[in-house]
């Protein structure tokens, strides 16, 4: 035989190796979703919710999007594509279950990634954001409201070439809110905690401080002062420093200089006078990462208080060009080294907007179209439960795997592309090739099928009939 022939069959070997262990590993890691959905709904449906997952992880046509028809002509092409669509309109139509087993799923996940951080003696941070799924062309769907454009924002910005007059009042689209919380260390990659799609209006109508206490509670109640919560700008305010009392819980919240807060001599200042003649405990150069450069930082810190807050606060007054950033915590912060602990772990809550730049650039979350808003739901947690897998699979321990699927199917010659720590982009690429040249065989999906050929070809049901 041929050293040509042999090579090749040894490649194909590899390739079905490779598959099969990246379907174990998939299987693994929704193992404790699909057991629960197991027992709600034919074992059809969790056959089509497992290749769901797949599909969404394999669809990268921006055009059409995560629409049922195109999710469907992938889950099972050529003639069989309006079958595949039945399919997935059968799953997310099933009363059976609803999208609050994937929400338990992945706040049972993120409880792992917490009590490991909590083992290795690390700081376990909560970070906080919201953001809106932009739907400027929809009429019909329920529970549509007006959120602000942050896409209109974007694209209003003045750039080198096109000059476009600053300010005005922000661009109004109708959509959906949403808000997200992710548990994070130091280091390492974050992980998807809660995650809430919610609206102003129709019948489930509410408001931005109802589901947030909703989720702080909870987090409260598990994990008490274990956590530091970080927020935005974006938060602050005195609604959001009573709840923080409320709950005890330790915070830390970036506030703009015109706010007004009470110095140690009780006089009211602007936080920006506060800090005007405070002179730096401290200088240090430092990688800004969003920049991608170097920032001579200064950093002080002034207990102050606050009229919403009966306790005492510091600001943590952070100098790196430009205007400075208040930082307002609980903390006591009264040396040099406490101040850059707070400094070092607010630049961590950009992994929150990383989850949100993701699911809506790579991802696609904006494109899925249904009308009902439980279809809706149930679609919208499927992606962000696929954004769940694949940090699952760029842990340490899947090193090889990810290394292998990135040289053969994603290769990159530049730099940047191979020094990225998470490669987030990169491996949901690759997987979309890969399981385009080679579709991955479940045994949950063969063990569905040996069942139904042993009764005749009547299909098994866990407990209902889904």
């Amino acid at each position: 035989m041929s050293l040509k022939y042999a090579t090749t069959r040894t490649k194909q070997q590899e390739i079905q190796e490779k598959s099969k262990e990246i379907s174990k590993v998939l299987e693994g890691y929704l193992h404790g979703l699909l057991e629960p959905l197991d027992a709600y709904v034919d074992k059809r449906l969790v056959e089509t919710f497992l290749q769901g997952i797949r599909t969404i992880l394999e669809a990268r046509n921006q055009a059409p999007g995560l629409t049922i028809s195109e999710l469907g002509s992938i889950l099972l092409s050529g003639r069989q594509a309006t079958a595949g669509e039945k399919r997935i309109d059968r799953l997310i139509s099933s009363k059976k279950w609803s999208e609050e087993i994937i929400k338990m799923f992945q706040w049972n996940e993120a409880t792992k990634k917490y009590e490991e951080l909590r083992r290795k003696g690390e700081e376990v941070y909560a970070i906080w954001d919201g953001s809106e799924i932009e739907k400027p062309e929809s009429q019909k769907a329920e529970d549509l409201c007006a959120v602000r454009s942050s896409k209109a924002a974007r694209r209003k910005k003045a750039r080198k070439g096109a000059w476009n007059q600053p300010g005005g009042r922000p661009i109004v689209v109708l959509g959906y809110e949403w808000t997200a919380c992710v548990v994070v260390g130091k280091q390492g990659k974050p992980s998807l905690a809660m995650m809430e799609f919610w609206s102003r209006k129709g019948p489930e109508a509410t408001t931005q401080k109802k589901v947030e206490e909703r989720m702080i509670e909870k987090m409260a109640w598990r994990w008490g002062k274990n956590v530091l919560h970080l927020f935005d700008r974006g938060y602050a305010g005195g609604t959001w420093l009573e709840m923080m009392r409320k709950y005890g819980l330790r915070f830390l919240i970036r506030w703009k200089k015109g706010h007004h807060f009470l110095t140690g001599e009780g006089e009211e200042k602007a936080l920006g006078r506060i800090g005007q003649y405070k002179k730096s405990w401290g200088h240090r150069t430092i990688w800004d990462e969003r920049g991608k450069r170097w920032r001579e930082t200064g950093i002080v810190a002034v207990p102050v208080r606050h009229a919403s807050y009966a306790g005492d606060l510091w600001v943590v007054i952070v100098r790196r060009g430009g205007e400075p950033w208040y930082l307002i915590t609980n903390q006591r912060v009264e040396t040099e080294e406490q101040a850059w602990e707070c400094y070092q772990a607010y630049c961590r809550r950009w992994q929150v907007e990383t989850v949100f730049r993701y699911e809506k650039c790579e991802l696609g979350i904006e494109t899925i179209r249904s009308w009902k808003r439980e279809r809706r739901d149930k679609l919208l947690h499927m992606v962000s439960l696929v954004h769940s897998f694949l940090l699952h699979l760029l842990s340490e321990d899947r090193k090889e795997l990810v290394d292998w699927i990135l040289h053969e199917y994603c290769q990159r010659k530049g730099k940047k592309q191979k020094e990225a720590k998470v490669p987030i982009y990169r491996l949901r690429w690759a997987l979309s090739r890969f399981f385009r040249e080679i579709r991955p065989i479940f045994a949950f999906s063969e063990n569905v099928r040996t069942s139904t050929a042993s009764h005749q070809g009547s299909y098994t049901c866990s407990q209902n009939s889904g």
